[in-house]
């Protein structure tokens, strides 16, 4: 195993506290093979997902299990019910899902729970909550809040705020922008006013253009948040083509390399930052540790962090950023 590999997997199971080493043994489930798991992704379409299935596919590696990745062709949630019902009807051992939709889902993952196959949901929340099922992912509430206090410091002036996030049924930039929203309202140390909500569908081009017009509509913005890596991209194109980079601050949820270009820039405040090679390797460590008949967590934090100018070339965030040693992105 090289250096990298090693010092991912340490990363991962350093992660999260609440997670117990070793795994106890296989039994059947539902009929299947318990190691046979399935990971039904959102996308393959960024580096985001990649470095994901690559925890995964380590994660199944290391622990002797068989991984097969299933990708919609498109993320609706109706897309991955099919596939989680897919899973279900050939007796997977295990099921991991990365959910587009934190309620939709709730009928297949019944499913499963009632057929004794474990569920696990990676990188995002799921209001099902079965007898079999944990969450492993970042609370994406408290990370919104974080990226508040962060803005205190940033423009401790305070001033007017906007946010620009993905789409309203994405739920994660829907929870990150609430908690930093909340967080900026009540702050104590500076006046901040919120201004508007956009969502860019994520098309960082669309958020360039949300962005010239939240700049064109309330010329007194001091702070924009993009709620995911395209949204940030975009803020970033606006503020530089306007030439307010010294007047409008701007904070990022990703890492995509565009955003870590503008963080090296300067032009970019921070980006919030999980680590999508942990999430995919803790899905399948906490499904093994379900099939062992073992007790998880129901819910995993495999948090944030903030990467700036200051920090981006220590060596635990360039592992951060780029997992795989090739180049990364974030969600």
């Amino acid at each position: 195993m090289n250096l990298r590999k090693l010092l991912s997997r340490t990363f991962a199971v350093s992660a999260s506290a609440a997670v117990m080493l070793g795994v106890t043994g296989c039994a059947k489930t539902g009929g299947g093979t318990a190691r046979d798991i399935t990971v039904v992704c959102l996308s393959d379409s960024s580096d985001f997902w990649e470095n994901m299935k690559k925890g995964a596919a380590d994660g199944g590696e290391e622990m002797l299990c068989n991984i097969t990745f299933a990708v919609p062709d498109d993320p609706s949630p109706e897309a991955q019910a099919a596939l989680i019902q897919e899973a279900v009807d050939k007796k997977a051992g295990a099921i991991i899902v990365a959910p587009s939709d934190r309620d939709q889902l709730t009928d297949q993952l019944r499913a499963a729970n009632d057929a004794g196959i474990p569920v696990v949901a990676v990188g995002s929340e799921v209001s099902y909550s079965g007898e079999r099922t944990a969450v492993v992912g970042p609370q994406n509430g408290s990370a919104g809040a974080i990226a508040g206090r962060r803005a205190e410091e940033i423009v401790p002036e305070g001033g007017r705020f906007a946010v620009i996030g993905s789409t309203e049924s994405d739920t994660d930039c829907q929870e990150r922008a609430a908690g930093f929203i909340r967080y900026l309202e009540s702050s104590s140390k500076a006046p901040f006013t919120f201004s508007a909500s956009k969502y860019c569908d994520g098309d960082a081009d669309k958020a360039k253009e949300l962005a010239l017009e939240l700049m064109e509509q309330d010329p007194d913005l001091t702070l924009i948040l993009g709620a995911s890596d395209n949204a940030a991209g975009g803020i970033c194109r606006a503020v530089k083509e306007k030439g307010l980079t010294s007047k409008i601050s701007v904070i990022g949820f990703g890492a995509s390399d565009e955003e870590i270009g503008f963080v090296r820039e300067g032009l970019l405040a921070g980006i919030m930052v999980q680590n999508p090679y942990n999430i995919g390797y803790l899905g399948v460590r906490n499904c093994m540790k379900l099939l062992s008949g073992q007790t998880v967590p129901q819910f995993i934090d495999t948090g944030f962090n903030f990467v700036d100018k200051s920090n981006i070339n220590e060596d635990y965030i360039k592992l951060l950023l780029d997992p795989a040693g090739e180049g990364g992105a974030e969600k």
